[in-house]
This record gives structure tokens, sequence and C-alpha cells, in this order.
């Protein structure tokens, strides 16, 4: 008991308090209503007590128990007080009643082009396939010339493709990934009754027989037949006809 005659009782969760207040006749001191978020109880000693509801101390119950003395937020989240309660104002990132939980920036799926998303704490980052750049893996990168030399050998021309890949248009008789094996005219057998193929750069000729097909049995042979006839031809023209 104080100076004035009052006495505080606290308990969990209800403030109890007893107020020596004058009145004019015993067990009439409630008839004021004084207790102002609570139940008043009259005592037969002139004095009542106030029942105060969730969220209320004070004698009269008139003061609203700050329910962020606690800091009951989390990471940073900033407590806004009610009565009998609170709520907790998030930063970006975390979500939950306390702002325990890291939210997930990657359930949206923000990466492109196949990119992995890597949640971390208030944001995330995507780590992108090759031939991808950007905070969202969105620039396909120019990737023909990255070394300063063309991918593509004897000419050919090379052709962006998604992301890391290319491919090269070759020059006539040129072939392969990079254009760096040289075609073979021959591979198609383009000469007929048994004329011998010849291959050349992107071009071919064809070395024909002159004499009965028994006598062309290779290759070989053709070219020898050939041989011949030319140095028949060439002695002709030096001795004339009659030599």
């Amino acid at each position: 008991m104080d100076g004035s005659g009052s006495i505080i009782s606290v308990q969990i969760g209800l403030l109890v308090t007893l107020v020596a207040a004058p009145s004019a006749r015993g067990g009439f001191a409630c008839l004021s209503n004084p207790c102002l978020h609570g139940v008043c109880m009259d005592d037969l000693n002139s004095t009542y007590f106030c029942y105060c509801i969730d969220g209320y101390t004070g004698l009269q119950c008139q003061t609203n128990w700050n329910d962020c003395w606690s800091a009951p937020c989390q990471n940073g989240g900033m407590c806004v007080d009610g009565i009998a309660g609170f709520n907790c104002t998030c930063p970006t990132g975390y979500v939950g009643d306390l702002c325990e939980e890291d939210f997930n920036e990657c359930e949206s799926n923000p990466c492109w082009n196949n990119g992995t998303c890597v949640d971390g704490p208030n944001g995330y980052f995507c780590q992108c396939l090759p031939g991808y750049l950007g905070v969202h893996c969105e620039v396909d990168e120019a990737v023909c010339n990255i070394t300063g030399e063309s991918r593509c050998h004897n000419g050919g021309a090379c052709v962006e493709g998604p992301g890391d890949r290319f491919s090269c248009r070759c020059q006539q008789g040129w072939e392969g990934f990079l254009c760096d094996v040289e075609t073979n005219e021959c591979m198609s057998s383009p000469c007929q009754n048994g004329a011998v193929c010849i291959d050349m750069h992107a071009t071919h000729e064809c070395a024909c027989p002159f004499a009965p097909q028994d006598e062309l049995k290779s290759a070989e042979n053709a070219f020898i037949y050939l041989r011949d006839q030319l140095a028949n031809t060439n002695n002709h023209a030096k001795n004339g006809p009659y030599a």
C-alpha cells in the first residue's frame, strides 16, 4: 500500500488493482465506472478492485501494455504494438509472424535460359550456362569471335547459335564442323563408263579410257595408258606421220 492507500497486485495475464476510493456509501464505489478497460469489483470498505482485460494495465486499467517490449520481431522486423498483441512489419526478403523465415526469391524462377537460381538472404543470383550473361542470364553471348580469331577454317562463315553453340558455313570444297576437312569430290562416283575420277580442290576430273574396257583393269593401268598415248602423240608431232 502506498501513501494514497492504493495496493497494486500483478498476475500473469491479469492486473488486479485495489484502489482506496472514497464512497458515499460502502459497496457503491463502482457506480462511477472507474475501471477504463476492466471489470470493477466493489469492496465493503469503500474500495474497489479493477480486473484489467488482456493488454491493459494501470490503477484503472488505463494503460495499453507494450507487447513489443521483448523485441519479438526478428531479422530487422519492426514491431507494431496492438491490444494484447503485436504485428511484425518484415523487411524485404523475410516472411512469417516474427519475420523468422527467409523468403525464397527463386520460387518465381527469375533466371532465363536454364540458368540456376541460388537463393540468399534478402536476394538471389543466377548461375548462367556457358554462352549466357546478365543478371538473369538474359544475354546470349556472341561466341563466334570471342577469341579474336575466326572459329571456322578455310574461309568458313561462323553462324551464332544459342548459348555457346555455333555452326560453320563452309566454302565450296571444304566440310567438317570447322570446315577443316577437304571434300572428296570423287566420293559420289561422278565418272561413268569406267572413267577414273581425279579429285581436285572443289572439283574433279574424269580420266576417260581410250582402249577396250578389259585393258583398263585398274586406275593405275588407266594412267599408264594415258601416259603412253600422250608419248606417242608427242613422237608423231616431232617426226611426222611417216617417221
